[in-house]
């Protein structure tokens, strides 16, 4: 995409001011004075009437400056003032929004008399301090908006905006560079003048907090560190059949997997043990799996992600993968203490990232278990592995365990859900979510299964075991099925809502004592 300069977007909006054309100018439809009215001429209040009049075609509505309907309307009653420097000195405010503007060159020198600068949603990765507006005659600018750019180093952006003296409001909010725990610790520091950053007042303390950053500008890092934590889930229904004519066998046991989209080209994992004694990291190659699980409350894991491992002409979700909890089994309220952090190197495809959001999954795992074969070689009688026979039927009784093997389980998503994330860019540092999946039946259709041989329904699971295993064909009863749809016809039900707490974090350094006890490999 070729470059868009702002002396180019700022021209072709004075243009539109017509401010030598009609009703504007000194033109032919101008009264003399000295002669008399023609016909074809206006005086200057008829004039000023075809500019304020909301149903006239010449009245214009112009957002980027409050000053552009002030200076129409000079070019009527004073049109001998106007000339190139008078137009740029006019103006005091200026709001270029969303214009793909990509380079700020020196014309912007010539609006002498600017006080605000907006230029938000634009394409601007780097501004030159030779061509801010740093010594105005009256007064300097003071309030400057360079949210939902492109800048991705905070190095060269703080060192131009410390030449504005009277900079007092700024806003950032949207560049790639605040996701960094460097920031906004060292914007604040390195501006000591600043009262508002990102549309907050900073309080006494908060620069207190953030004293002596400044002079660690070589720690200033271009990576960002996410936290993501899976709490509670409440709400999902028992899947257990309460149906009394249910047979003995198979046993079936469900447990729930909580998953959910982000970032893939993971180049280095490890986890930190957090129990019992002092941290150890154990290394991964750099060909693990991007799917991890979390023993619960016990490790730390840390995935180190380089997202320019992707092209250009790659969509991003080419960047995700999918990541998921323990396993679980059923219950009411069941907490995964899910933590997982994860160190993003390339910051423009995070925010694109947290533009959109992510995915999470509720995935049920069923596995339906069966007794163990007795084997009769000689025909006449069962015996164990020690040749010994088994024992009657009465003290069969007697003993309760009975040795079971598990099929391979059946995982089925029963439901998912959006998260926006948008809130991190918006300056907040960490979003706290209860994620609503709506109301869940007891036996959900199928949506999506994870990736295994496993990836059948369980009545064509059933089917294929009975084949393969004859004493197992006669667990089941014919008309089950059937029996249970009339009973769930007949009950009316009001399922609850499912719900799972979600948090996301970003790290940001707090004081200036924490600056980098976080520092990924190679960076």
């Amino acid at each position: 995409m070729s470059s868009v300069a702002l002396s180019a977007v700022l021209d072709k909006h004075i243009r539109r001011l017509c401010l030598d054309q009609f009703p504007c100018g000194k033109g032919s439809w101008r009264k003399d004075g000295g002669s008399e009215a023609e016909a074809v001429t206006e005086d200057t209040d008829a004039l000023l009437d075809l500019l304020n009049c909301p149903h006239s075609p010449w009245h214009h509505d112009e957002p980027w400056s409050p000053q552009a309907a002030a200076l129409q309307r000079v070019a009527v009653v004073e049109p001998e003032r106007l000339d190139a420097d008078f137009v740029c000195s006019y103006f005091r405010k200026l709001r270029i929004v969303d214009k793909d503007v990509s380079v700020v060159d020196n014309y912007l020198l010539k609006f002498c008399n600017l006080q605000e600068l907006v230029l938000s949603a634009n394409r601007i990765s780097e501004i030159s301090a030779e061509n801010l507006p740093r010594t105005l005659k009256r007064p300097e600018l003071v309030c400057l908006d360079l949210s939902e750019c492109d800048f991705r180093e905070q190095r060269p952006l703080l060192k131009a905006l410390g030449t504005l003296p009277c900079l007092r409001t700024l806003v950032l909010e949207g560049n790639p560079f605040t996701l960094a725990p460097s920031y906004p610790g060292f914007a604040v520091n390195a501006l000591p003048r600043l009262s508002y950053l990102d549309a907050a007042w900073i309080a006494p303390e908060e620069r207190h907090r953030y004293r002596g950053m400044a002079n660690m500008s070589h720690l200033l890092v271009d990576w960002a560190s996410a936290t993501v934590r899976v709490g509670v889930m409440q709400g999902v229904p028992d899947p257990q059949d309460d149906d009394p004519d249910a047979p003995e066998f198979p046993v079936v046991s469900y447990s729930y997997v909580i998953s959910y989209m982000f970032f893939s080209h993971q180049t280095t994992a490890y986890q930190e043990v957090v129990i019992g004694g002092p941290a150890k990291r154990q290394s991964q190659d750099q060909g693990a799996e991007p799917t991890q699980s979390l023993n619960k409350k016990s490790v730390k894991e840390i995935v180190v992600v380089n997202l320019a491992d992707c092209g250009e002409d790659q969509t991003s979700s080419s960047c995700e993968s999918r990541y998921n909890t323990s396993s679980q089994p059923w219950a009411d309220c069941v907490d995964y203490g899910h933590v997982l952090t994860f160190v993003v190197r390339d910051l423009s495809s995070f925010k694109k990232f947290l533009h959109r959001g992510f995915f999470i999954f509720i995935e049920q795992e069923k596995i339906l278990s069966w007794p163990a074969e007795v084997t009769d070689d000689s025909g006449q009688g069962a015996t164990d592995k020690k040749g010994k026979k088994p024992k009657t039927t009465k003290d069969k009784r007697k003993k309760s365990v009975v040795e079971l093997v598990a099929d391979p389980p059946v995982t089925t998503v029963v439901a998912s859900s959006h998260v926006s994330l948008r809130g991190l860019l918006g300056g907040y540092q960490k979003v706290d979510i209860l994620c609503d999946f709506g109301s869940m039946h007891k036996d959900p259709p199928v949506e999506e299964a994870s990736v295994t041989d496993e990836n059948v329904s369980v009545d064509s699971k059933s089917k294929d075991d009975s084949k393969k295993k004859g004493n197992r064909a006669g667990f089941k009863k014919p008309g089950k099925g059937m029996r249970r749809e009339e009973s769930n016809a007949d009950t009316p039900s009001h399922p609850e809502t499912v719900t799972v707490e979600l948090s996301v974090e970003l790290k940001k350094w707090r004081h200036a004592s924490e600056v980098a006890p976080l520092v990924p490999a190679n960076s």
